[in-house]
């Protein structure tokens, strides 16, 4: 069976009849939305901060040893003090960057990231005996021959807290592991 021959001028009016018609529902598409759609739909990541800086090793031991960062949250967004301090994160400075230091003071840089908004703190221990694991109850605590340090204030020894709000970068944060200075104060 042979189809009947179309005009091109019919061809071209059907052809303006459906641009017409598709122009008329994209119009009426565009005026039932009141409102831009919410894009996110709960799948965007929370707002997030960075805390970042440089372990300094300022104890002269003969070879670099990793120093091991604890990110420990303090008090909540709000300032409310936690009961305990909760460790939200650990980061290594190899051993491998501490040893462009030579026998001298040797640094390295570190950064946690994604950090919840709160109050943090940042302490550590440099591993000098290399026996440090997280994974290890008996291991995961400092043992006699580590350096213990924090990011402090150098004449107290005390922690400096960190306030963070989201999407905030703080950065310069120097955790100190040095030989305390000798107290004024004798032990009772």
């Amino acid at each position: 069976m042979k189809r009947p021959s179309v005009s091109p001028l019919a061809s071209s009016l059907r052809l303006a009849r459906l641009a017409r018609l598709a122009l008329v529902a994209s119009l009426a598409l565009a005026a039932g939305c009141d409102e831009d759609p919410d894009v996110d739909q709960g799948l965007a990541p929370e707002p997030s901060s960075v805390i970042s800086g440089s372990a300094v090793v300022a104890v002269p031991i003969p070879d670099a040893h990793p120093a091991i960062l604890f990110l420990s949250l303090v008090a909540d967004a709000e300032g409310t003090p936690l009961a305990e301090p909760a460790k939200v994160d650990v980061t290594v400075v190899s051993a491998s960057l501490l040893a462009e230091g030579g026998d001298g003071v040797r640094t390295g840089p570190f950064t946690f990231g994604l950090v919840t908004p709160g109050v943090y703190v940042v302490t550590g221990l440099v591993d000098v005996d290399d026996n440090f694991n997280l994974l290890v109850p008996e291991l995961a605590a400092p043992s006699a021959a580590d350096l213990l340090g924090a990011y402090a204030d150098v004449t107290t020894g005390q922690p400096i807290s960190i306030l963070l709000g989201p999407d905030q970068v703080v950065g310069e944060v120097t955790v100190m592991f040095a030989i305390p200075p000798p107290s004024d104060q004798t032990p009772p």
